[in-house]
């Protein structure tokens, strides 16, 4: 490894990002730097322009990849190289902002009852009844499950920071039941291969894929489309979107509010103003 890949991973490390990020945006830089097969520090504007250019044009890569490429190299001008990232004048793409995929309580329910399997069961109904993200969920310990004040505590959440999500009366009877079955001691949800290591991500898309065939779901299921099922059925339910936002760990409002868009009810309720006297 160089000093200058070093000192990257070390000035974003510090800079709070996660390991997983850290290894993303250190991968676009390297990216750069093979395209022109030199030091990324040695790269004039123009040829970062030509770059980015030609993931867009040649490569048409997704606005989201591109988005991160983008900040990956800018994060490596300004925090690395302590270079002024405005002189570049390149701009982060937005790319078009699809409704997420959300599915009824019957659906959740439907999956639910099509995965047999107590520990993967258990998983689907963590992610649903909590809200949360597949690397979140991977990582809970078992003592980040507070009984006591029916919450959990999210250690890994986006960015590093922490979080509680609220725990369902439903969700604890079975996280009770699977702990006599598995008795898990460190990792909630360690790995039926290695137990010192926690279960794949991998793994748990790959059986909820498996349990939304079985239960004939029509839509495309990951394990985030449970995480929107649980914000829309709670703005459903009357709850306020602040909240909302706080148990799914959005930083800015803004991202919760898409979950106004999809929740038919929340627009079936809203009154049309030529009816308003």
């Amino acid at each position: 490894m160089t000093k200058l890949r070093q000192k990257v991973i070390n000035d974003l490390t510090l800079a709070g990002y996660t390991n997983s990020t850290v290894k993303d945006y250190v991968g676009k830089v390297c990216r750069l730097a093979k395209y022109y097969n030199c030091s990324p520090d040695t790269l004039s504007t123009d040829q970062i322009r030509h770059f980015v250019l030609h993931l867009i044009n040649v490569k048409k890569l997704s606005p989201s990849y591109i988005r991160q490429t983008v900040r990956g190299i800018e994060l490596f001008y300004t925090l690395t190289l302590k270079r002024d990232w405005q002189d570049l004048g390149i701009l982060r793409p937005r790319g078009k902002k699809k409704l997420p995929v959300v599915l009824s309580k019957q659906e959740v329910n439907a999956i639910f009852k099509a995965t047999k399997n107590l520990k993967h069961r258990t998983i689907f109904t963590v992610i649903y009844s909590g809200g949360f993200r597949i690397r979140e969920v991977v990582h809970l310990k078992v003592s980040d499950i507070e009984s006591d004040r029916m919450l959990i505590k999210i250690n890994h959440g986006k960015g590093g920071f922490q979080r509680y999500t609220i725990l369902g009366n439903k969700t604890l009877t079975l996280l009770r039941k699977y702990w006599k079955v598995y008795t898990p001691h460190d990792w909630l949800f360690p790995s039926g291969q290695n137990p010192a290591h926690h279960l794949s991500m991998r793994m748990v898309q790959k059986e909820l894929k498996k349990a939304a065939i079985r239960a004939k779901i029509k839509k495309r299921v990951v394990a985030h489309t449970l995480r929107h099922s649980f914000a829309t059925h709670l703005l459903e339910a009357g709850v306020n979107l602040r909240i909302i936002q706080e148990l799914l760990g959005h930083k800015d409002v803004s991202s919760t509010a898409i979950y106004t868009h999809v929740s038919k009810k929340t627009i079936e309720k809203v009154r049309c103003p030529i009816d308003e006297k």
